[in-house]
Order: C-alpha cells, then structure tokens, then sequence
C-alpha cells in the first residue's frame, strides 16, 4: 500500500474517478467540494469548490465528452459539469443519490436508501419519460 497525498486536504473524501486529464478526482462530501490528486506529485487541487451548486458530492464519473457528473446526496441531484466548467442540473427528488457511473452516452445512478431505486438518467430516457 502507497500513500498518495501527504498530510490530507481531503475532508470526508467518498467516490474517486480518473478523470479525462489524468488525475483521481475526489467527491468531499464533508467539505462540499471536488479536489483532483495528480498521482504523479500528490499535489491535489479543488475544482468545484464548496461555493458552487453542489453542496454534497457523494460520488462522480465522467462521460465520454469529458463531463463530470456528480450525485447530491443530501439535496437528492444530480449534476453535470460540463468540459468548460458550466454546471447543469441532470435530475432531483432523489432519495439520496449515491452511486454514478456513465456507459457510452447512458448515465446510471443508484439511491441509498430503504425503498432505494437504480435510476437512468440519460438524456435520451428523460425524453422518453416527458
């Protein structure tokens, strides 16, 4: 086992993905941010800091266009972050979304709760449900 980061920034650190530049992406659910570790330095940086739209990532993928996608525990949203930074709300009234993960252009998110759902949340389904 290799420490990464030193002493860690990371407060309530939950899901991790690489991202398209290379570097773990980490959804802090206690600090309400997303920092990236470069594996190469162990430097990390935040990305989405606790002032924007999320307010407590739980766990993030990133789709094929180089969008990162975060659930919202707490609020019960899910959002998409798009390659030029610009946040767009996905989906909310979810019972505490936790899970994520993008297959092609599908994007899937799981709830953590008693009478918990696995939710479809891609574009192409919303219409089909409008």
């Amino acid at each position: 086992m290799e420490r990464l980061t030193g002493h860690s920034p990371l407060r309530g650190a939950n899901g991790v993905a690489f991202g398209p530049d290379g570097r773990l992406h980490v959804a802090e659910f206690l600090a309400g941010r997303i920092s990236a570790v470069d594996l190469r330095t162990g430097d990390v940086q935040t990305v989405v800091d606790s002032t924007g739209p999320i307010q407590a990532p739980d766990d993030l993928a990133f789709g094929a266009d180089g969008s990162m996608y975060v659930t919202d525990l707490v609020p019960g949203r899910v959002w998409r972050r798009d390659p030029a930074g610009v946040f767009t709300l996905v989906a909310e009234g979810l019972s505490a979304p936790n899970g994520i993960t993008c297959v092609g252009d599908r994007l899937f998110v799981n709830e953590m709760s008693p009478a918990a759902a696995c939710w479809n949340c891609s574009p192409a389904a919303a219409s089909r449900a409008s």
